[in-house]
């Protein structure tokens, strides 16, 4: 993690992000971006949605719904290097010991499973930006087909990323695993079933 990730990533200058995700450094990586991702696209569903009123009956709780995922987005932004950084604590202790004990074996799945958490929220978060995109997509301002449609292709892209990040996660986990790794699977079809 890089010196100021602790603070919100959405405080950041777009430079000083692009410059802070270049950086040679291990956070904040793909899962802040698939967030970013996500937050990105319900902004543009909101903008969809405000230009919406005269087609959509319930626009206005559409945008606001969109501003909430924008924002839970972009904490889980920030926070996705928190959890991770929990997974390189537990390794490094385990070097340090010369290997692993069967306490911190538990203590490195307990680490992988909180690291997985934060990449299947958005996921989570993804598939349903994807869904409004859709939504406003076909029955939404004509006008503002482009932003439905790059909104829903920006959302359904972080939904596959936020998941694939998850399973890298929990690759070692074993069966303990398989509950978080099938609603990984289940999130992308829901977002995929969205755009279909």
């Amino acid at each position: 993690m890089t010196e100021g990730t602790e603070s919100s990533l959405a405080s950041r200058p777009l430079q000083a992000l692009l410059a802070e995700v270049a950086a040679k450094t291990s956070a904040p990586g793909g899962g802040a971006v698939a967030a970013i991702g996500v937050a990105l696209a319900a902004s543009l569903c909101a903008m969809a949605a405000r230009l919406s009123e005269a087609a959509l009956t319930d626009a206005s709780s559409l945008a606001a719904r969109c501003d909430g995922l924008a924002a839970r987005a972009l904490t889980l932004a920030s926070a996705d290097a928190h959890a991770y950084e929990a997974v390189l604590e537990v390794r490094r202790i385990r070097r340090s010991e010369g290997g692993a004990s069967s306490g911190t074996d538990e203590d490195l799945l307990v680490a992988l499973f909180g690291a997985s958490d934060v990449p299947l929220e958005v996921a989570d978060l993804g598939a349903e930006v994807t869904e409004l995109a859709a939504r406003l997509l076909s029955d939404g301002n004509s006008n503002l087909a482009g932003d439905a449609f790059t909104a829903a292709q920006l959302a359904h892209g972080a939904t596959r990323a936020a998941a694939r990040l998850a399973e890298i996660n929990l690759a070692s986990c074993g069966p303990t695993a398989e509950g978080r790794r099938d609603r990984a699977v289940a999130v992308v079809e829901r977002a995929a079933a969205a755009l279909s």
